[in-house]
This record gives C-alpha cells, sequence and structure tokens, in this order.
C-alpha cells in the first residue's frame, strides 16, 4: 500500500500536536481554521485511521496519532536536513527553535537574538521555553533543534544520540531587598523564604542547601512564575533569590546581594542532535551560542556603566554631563557629544570615549559590543 501523503498536511498535522489546538497552529502557520481542519481531515482519510480526539478546549492525539506524530517528526526534520544539503553556500536561512530554561532566556536568549540578526538577517531565531527536565525531550521530539539549560554539575541526564556541549557557566548570587539583605538570616522571627520560577527550575538549589547545611535552617520555597516575578518578589522583600550575576543594575532594581551567602555557579550545556542533523541555519545559530560571552563583571568605577553622570571642574558651573562607556571601534571618526553640545574629554579618559556611531555596513563585535548610542547628538 503506497500512501500519498502531502508535506503540508504533515506540516499542520505536526503545529496541531505541538499546540494542541487547532486555532493556535492556524495562527502560527497563518491558515484559516477551516484550512487546518481540512488538512487533518484529509490526512485521516488517507491513513484510514482517527488521528485526533476533540475536546471542549483543544484536540488530544489517539494513539494512531500519537505514531503519525513521531514519524512527522522524523520526515520535517529530513526535509530540514535535505533543504541544508543542497544549499551549502551561501547565506543562512530559515527558522531555528532554540530551547531555553527561564533564567538563560532572559540572561543569554536576548543578546543572541540580536546578533543573529545582525549576522544572519535571514535566518528566524524563535525562542522557546523549556524546562531543564524537558529539553532533551524536546529536541529529541523536533520541537526545538538547540536548547540551552542550566543545572547544578554533574545532575545533567541526557539520552543517547544528543549531542550536550558544554558552555561557560552561569553565575548565581543571592540577592533580596536592602533591608531583608542586612537582616541576619538566624534571625528566627523572620521567616525565611526563597524565590524561584517554578519547580522545574534549579536556580534556587544551591541556596536552599546553603541555608539548610550553614544554618540549619529550613526554608520554604515560593514559585512566581517568571524572573520578572522573583525579581519583583525579591524587590519587595518577600525573600531571597538566586539571580544571574554580576550584575551592576542590582541597585537600581532596589536589590542587594545578600553578605556572608555563597555564590553558586550552575552548569551549562547546548543540547542538539548529531551535527550532520542539523541545517544549515541551525549550525550558524549554535556557533553563536558557543561564542556567546558571559556578561561583563561589575564596574569598578562609574565610567564602566552604560551611562554615567559626572561632573567635571573644568565644566562651567560643575553641571553633569553623560558620557558614554561602551567600548565600540576606534577607526570611525564621529565622537559623541554631552547634552550642550560639548565633548566630554576633561573628566573621562580616552579609553571611555566611543568614537563610533552605528554606520551602514557596520558589523557588530565578536564580543556582541554594542555600537549605538541613542539620545546623543553627534558632531564632525
Amino acid at each position: 500500500m503506497v500512501l500519498d501523503l502531502s508535506i503540508h498536511q504533515l506540516r499542520t498535522f505536526r503545529e496541531v500536536a505541538r499546540q494542541g489546538s487547532v486555532t493556535r497552529a492556524a495562527r502560527n502557520l497563518g491558515y484559516a481554521q477551516s484550512s487546518i481542519t481540512g488538512h487533518i481531515k484529509s490526512l485521516e482519510t488517507k491513513l484510514g485511521y482517527p488521528l485526533l480526539k476533540r475536546l471542549p478546549h483543544g484536540v488530544r492525539l489517539t494513539q494512531h496519532g500519537e505514531i503519525v506524530r513521531d514519524y512527522a517528526e522524523r520526515i520535517m526534520l529530513t526535509i530540514q536536513e535535505m533543504n541544508g544539503a543542497l544549499q551549502p553556500q551561501g547565506e543562512a536561512e530559515g527558522r531555528v527553535a532554540v530551547g531555553a530554561d527561564p533564567v538563560l532566556m532572559e540572561q543569554r536568549l536576548g543578546r543572541l537574538i540580536r546578533e543573529a540578526r545582525y549576522r544572519y538577517p535571514k535566518v528566524t531565531v524563535s525562542p522557546r521555553q523549556v524546562s531543564v527536565h524537558d529539553a532533551a525531550e524536546s529536541v529529541t521530539r523536533g520541537e526545538t533543534q538547540l536548547a540551552v539549560v542550566a543545572f547544578e554539575d554533574g545532575t545533567g541526564v541526557f539520552p543517547d544520540g544528543l549531542v550536550a556541549e558544554k558552555l561557560p557557566p552561569l553565575t548565581l548570587a543571592p540577592v533580596a531587598s536592602p533591608t531583608l539583605a542586612a537582616t541576619p538570616v538566624t534571625d528566627s522571627a523572620r521567616p525565611l523564604r526563597v524565590l524561584t520560577v517554578s519547580a522545574d527550575c534549579t536556580c534556587h538549589l544551591p541556596l536552599v542547601a546553603a541555608l539548610r547545611s550553614r544554618y540549619g535552617v529550613d526554608v520554604s520555597v515560593i514559585e512566581a512564575g517568571s524572573v520578572g516575578g522573583v525579581r519583583e518578589l525579591a524587590r519587595a522583600g518577600y525573600g531571597l533569590a538566586m539571580l544571574p550575576a554580576p550584575d551592576d543594575s542590582l541597585a537600581a532594581q532596589g536589590l542587594q546581594v545578600v553578605p556572608g551567602m555563597p555564590h553558586a555557579e550552575l552548569d551549562v550545556r547546548l543540547v542538539y542532535s548529531r551535527p550532520d542533523h542539523l541545517g544549515r541555519a541551525a549550525r550558524s545559530i549554535a556557533e553563536l551560542i558557543r561564542r556567546m560571552p558571559q556578561p561583563p563583571p561589575p564596574p569598578a568605577c562609574p565610567a564602566a556603566r552604560p551611562w554615567a553622570t559626572c561632573s567635571s571642574p573644568e565644566t562651567e558651573n560643575r553641571e553633569k554631563h553623560f558620557r558614554p562607556a561602551r567600548p565600540v571601534p576606534r577607526e570611525f571618526t564621529k565622537h559623541f557629544v554631552n547634552s550642550r553640545g560639548w565633548p566630554c574629554r576633561s573628566c573621562c579618559p580616552e579609553s571611555h570615549f566611543p568614537k563610533a556611531h552605528r554606520i551602514p555596513g557596520y558589523q557588530p563585535s565578536e564580543t556582541f559590543g554594542w555600537n549605538t548610542f541613542p539620545n546623543l547628538r553627534l558632531f564632525m
């Protein structure tokens, strides 16, 4: 028996299986909902089995639907590999789904998307939030081509057939509101709460272990749902949290590193299938992830911050003015000026006085350096 199946029908069925909803699948694929329904019915007619069970809210795969879903994932992956093999030269293009746990999603994925837009304008990076435990399964099933996850060293287990490449570790610091950070941990009048994104997140585990082993106190773990939620609760003094460090913006966020508590270093892995199974676009994004550096260390002086105010005795009335401080290529000739039109030279060293503005054709540096400074006037 020869099955005459259409690729677009398999793609439609795969998306419905991933989303668990015909409506969401239609929105993601850009089809009308009636078209999605027609594709599924046509596929069921050709196969001779029902693939979906309609529910009041969404759909669920039948036993035959789960079998077809697994093969559809393999077929679509093979098509992607064939496309990459037919176009070994030229510019990478396509969509790459990158999974990441909540902390790395905020800490590294944003920079990855910006750099990918510069280097590979025809490649779309589609971020997907996954937990550490679901990362391997999402790659195996083809839901993501790449996954970046962080976990305590030695706790990550990945099945055969997947590559778990080691990346620079993620350093976490215990933070809290200034009032809570100044309160001794052994103060029994204060209930200890540790904030985390979800039960699957491993970032809070080192802090919980340190509190129990060092101070012999038990803590309650509060799930905030997102990194932003953790930050807001910590700012409100609701509990302690482990956030990426070093971060020179903690003071601006109303947070402070808790003294006497150890920092933690999580193992970070890039998970993907065998390299020969990755398309050209996925290989290009994987290379960007490998080169993605750690955040810069906390500055030793205000000049190292993105925007710093300073007062120079040589400036009339000791007025405050801004100095740009991010390093950019020095071969260009345009200079930044302060709000009154004069360059800030008297109190800013030459190394902190960039000479470049973003111009056509400029490419970002290998270290993901910023090259734009908005809201400043330029003079020749």
